[in-house]
C-alpha cells in the first residue's frame, strides 16, 4: 500500500446525513434531508439551496447537474430539475416511490425508483418513453454505449438496450447491489458482500475482485484506479488490473458517496455525519 497521504480538504454541514455528492468545475453540490445545496469548491461557502418545497423530511437521494439545471432525486418520489443559478423549480417529473437515483444524458432522464423501475424520461415534456423492469428497487444507473445499467436490490444488475428495452445480459451478485459505473468495455459494481467486482461486459466473466470489510455504497473509475466507497468509514483507492490496495482514506462516518471531478484533480467524498471530503487524486 501506498504511503501517500494527501492533504485532504473538509467541508462540514449542520445536517445529520450527506446522501449524495456532485462536483463539476467550481462548485459541489450534496443531498441531504429536504434540500440539496450547492457550494464552492475553494472556500467551501455556500451558494444556493434547492429546497423540496415544504416536505423538509424527504431526503434528496441523487442529484446530476447539467449546463443551467441541477435535478434531484428524492423520498418524495418526485424529481425537480431547478434553475442551477436562480433555485427555480423547472419541471417536475413524479413517480410512485421513492426515488434513489437520476442521471441526464442527451436530453434524456433517467431514474432509479423504489417501484423496480429505471425509466427514460424525456426532459422538455416529461413523457416517460422507455421503461427497464427490475425485481426490486433500483440504486444505481449507468448509461454507456446505447446500453443501460442498473443495480438492484435483488443482487442483479441489468444491462438493458436504451432503444428497444431489450434485455441484453445479467450479472448476478450475492447480495443488493448499491452502485454501478462502466468504464472501458468494462462494468465495476459495488455489493452488500462487502466486494467490489469487475465484469468483461461482451461475456459477463468476473475479472476482478475488491475485497471490502463492510458494504460498499459507492464507487468511481478514473484511469487505471477504483475509488470505493464504504459502510466501514473508509474510502479505499485500487489499482484496477492487479486489485493490488494502494490506499486507505479513513472517515469519521460511513461513507454514502464518491465522485470524481476531473476538472479538479480530486474526488469527493459524503458521509453519514454531514461532512464533505475532498482528497486530490
Amino acid at each position: 500500500m501506498s504511503d501517500y497521504i494527501p492533504i485532504i480538504k473538509e467541508y462540514p454541514h449542520k445536517c445529520c446525513n450527506v446522501k449524495c455528492v456532485f462536483a463539476i468545475n467550481d462548485y459541489f453540490y450534496i443531498g441531504r434531508n429536504g434540500n440539496a445545496s450547492k457550494f464552492k469548491i475553494t472556500t467551501g461557502e455556500f451558494i444556493m439551496e434547492y429546497s423540496n418545497n415544504d416536505i423538509f423530511h424527504s431526503s434528496v437521494n441523487s442529484v446530476y447537474v447539467k449546463n443551467d439545471s441541477i435535478f434531484t432525486g428524492s423520498d418524495d418520489g418526485i424529481v425537480r430539475m431547478f434553475d442551477i443559478e436562480t433555485g427555480e423549480v423547472k419541471m417536475e417529473y413524479e413517480h410512485n416511490m421513492p426515488v434513489y437515483y437520476v442521471l441526464v444524458c442527451d436530453n434524456y432522464l433517467f431514474t432509479g425508483c423504489g417501484d423496480g423501475i429505471v425509466r427514460k424520461i424525456n426532459i422538455d415534456t416529461g413523457e416517460v418513453e422507455m421503461e427497464y423492469q427490475h425485481n426490486r428497487l433500483v440504486w444505481s444507473v449507468c448509461v454507456s454505449n446505447g446500453s443501460i445499467f442498473a443495480g438492484c436490490g435483488d443482487g442483479m444488475v441489468k444491462m438493458f438496450d436504451i432503444e428497444t428495452g431489450d434485455l441484453q445480459k445479467v450479472f448476478p451478485h450475492d447480495e443488493h447491489v448499491r452502485t454501478v459505473c462502466v468504464s472501458n468495455g468494462r462494468i465495476f459494481t459495488g455489493c452488500g458482500d462487502g466486494m467490489a467486482r469487475m465484469f468483461d461486459i461482451n461475456t459477463g466473466e468476473t475479472l476482478m475482485e475488491y475485497p471490502h470489510e463492510d458494504r460498499v455504497r459507492s464507487l468511481c473509475v478514473i484511469g487505471n484506479r477504483l475509488f470505493t466507497g464504504c459502510w466501514d468509514k473508509k474510502v479505499r483507492m485500487f489499482d484496477i488490473e492487479t486489485g493490488k490496495l494502494k490506499n486507505v482514506f479513513p472517515h469519521t462516518d460511513i461513507v454514502n458517496s464518491v465522485c470524481v471531478c476531473e476538472s479538479n484533480g480530486s474526488i469527493f467524498t459524503g458521509h453519514r455525519d454531514g461532512m464533505v471530503k475532498k482528497i486530490p487524486i
